[in-house]
């Protein structure tokens, strides 16, 4: 189940669940504070919690970050796909 695999990362999606599907690109601040908010981070570890936001710095600093708001059901998938 967790295995040491990796895959190609082009973009990385901050999920919300809305009325309609939709993508919404973020400034990298905008997009690392919001992973920050959904993250289980160390905040009683003062190195830890400095890695940590150093990785979501150049995480974000390095790839397209969008809000994809979608609605809780399969339209979803093909609205995705579509995306260019």
């Amino acid at each position: 189940m967790a295995l040491p695999d990796s895959a190609p990362l082009k973009q990385v999606f901050i999920l919300k669940q809305a009325v309609k599907n939709y993508v919404t690109p973020l400034l990298p601040a905008q997009a690392a504070s919001s992973l920050l908010t959904r993250a289980f981070i160390p905040l009683w570890d003062a190195a830890k919690m400095a890695f940590t936001l150093d990785f979501l710095d150049e995480l974000c600093q390095s790839f397209p970050c969008l809000e994809l708001g979608f609605l809780p059901d399969s339209s979803i998938v093909d609205f995705l796909r579509s995306l260019p």
